[in-house]
């Protein structure tokens, strides 16, 4: 069963209370049920997140293996998301970046035995 996630997770997203109970916030999700690393490709699109965010986040969650392929797989669908929703041109070229790269890291499949 996969846990639900926040879907739209980046820096514009989060914030803090204010003191004296300071802590963090996330708001305006679009949640959906999925893999972690789905809310960690997004939030490293725009801004991104710190070294010591994913440190901790690490700490608790270690990288599987296969976390650098996932991770521009999950990267491409939210570029073509806003490639869909702006139509930006700079967009347009990363997603064609991305998509060169990961059909580059794929394995052609292996024949079966007969």
């Amino acid at each position: 069963r996969l846990p639900r996630r926040h879907g739209d997770l980046w820096i514009g997203n989060t914030g803090a209370t204010p003191p004296p109970e300071e802590g963090p916030v996330v708001f305006d999700p679009s949640c959906v049920f999925g893999h972690s690393e789905l809310d960690l490709a997004l939030g490293d699109l725009f801004g991104g997140f710190s070294p010591a965010f994913h440190d901790a986040y690490h700490a608790v969650l270690p990288k599987a293996a296969g976390f650098e392929e996932r991770g521009r797989v999950y990267a491409l669908y939210h570029y073509l998301n806003q490639l869909n929703l702006f139509g930006d041109p700079h967009v347009a070229a990363k997603c064609a970046e991305l998509m060169r790269t990961i059909l580059g890291d794929a394995q052609p499949p292996t024949p079966a035995a007969a």
